[in-house]
């Protein structure tokens, strides 16, 4: 397989998430075909909107390079994704491309080179030029300098309220401060003793799989967006971290 040649196409299309190399070993994941082809596989972010998208994206693909074939198949996510993808790279069976991959496990695959750095690859910077990204990527950049990762959309955490029982407690407006949290805590208790704030427990996870979820939302927007390592050095807030 030329694999430069592959991901030299995909990345001049604009579909890419995160980028698997198998170092070298043969990788079923990335072979030929009986029909001359070159297969490659792409995972895709476990929801069905998603894997409908990145089905269509490698049609379009598809035709613009007859010698490759894009098999697009949904990423399992039991126990986690980043646990899947330890399992292929183990059993040799990982993607060539796949979503659903967070920094701090991007990292971890770098340390163990079984990811391609994406600067590396020809018209990268074209992408990230034509989605206007230059500044967003620059804080995506790793220790060693490479890129592994390119950012394409966002899972934003978001905080539910039933206004119904907020207004049934004397509170008007929804909570925006620890504060806020706090004070519909104790009215609560008093109108309803048996009611709780309640936190949906995979939020609160203290796993690294689902930190990402719990506490770097609240640190961002407690520090307004301060950084935790920048240049190799640590800058975080203590005072913001300690307040989460």
């Amino acid at each position: 397989m030329n694999k430069r040649k592959f991901l030299t196409g995909l990345v001049a299309l604009g579909v890419i998430g995160t980028l698997l190399s198998g170092c070298g070993k043969s990788n079923k994941s990335d072979s030929g075909s009986a029909d001359g082809k070159t297969t490659i596989t792409f995972w895709s972010a476990p929801n069905s909107t998603q894997l409908s998208f990145w089905k269509d994206m490698a049609k379009e693909f598809e035709k613009n390079n007859s010698d490759i074939k894009v098999e697009v198949s949904q990423m399992k996510e039991s126990p986690s994704s980043e646990a899947t993808i330890q399992s292929a790279i183990a059993s040799k069976t990982a993607p060539t491309i796949s979503e659903n991959i967070n920094r701090s496990f991007a990292s971890q695959l770098a340390d163990s080179k079984e990811i391609v750095a994406l600067n590396d690859i020809a018209k990268f910077k074209d992408v990230v030029k034509v989605r206007n990204m230059e500044k967003t990527i620059s804080s995506w950049e790793f220790s060693d300098g490479n890129q592994y990762v390119l950012p394409v959309y966002s899972s934003p955490n978001l905080v539910a309220w039933r206004t119904d029982i907020l207004k049934e407690i004397g509170i008007t407006e929804v909570p925006k401060t620890y504060s806020d949290v706090l004070e519909v805590a104790k009215k609560l208790k008093e109108k309803y003793p048996d009611k709780v704030v309640w936190a949906n427990s995979s939020l609160i996870d203290s796993s690294a799989t689902n930190r990402w979820g719990d506490f770097f939302p609240l640190y961002y927007a407690a520090s307004n967006g301060n950084q935790f390592i920048q240049n190799g050095k640590l800058v975080a807030d203590g005072s913001a971290a300690t307040k989460v």
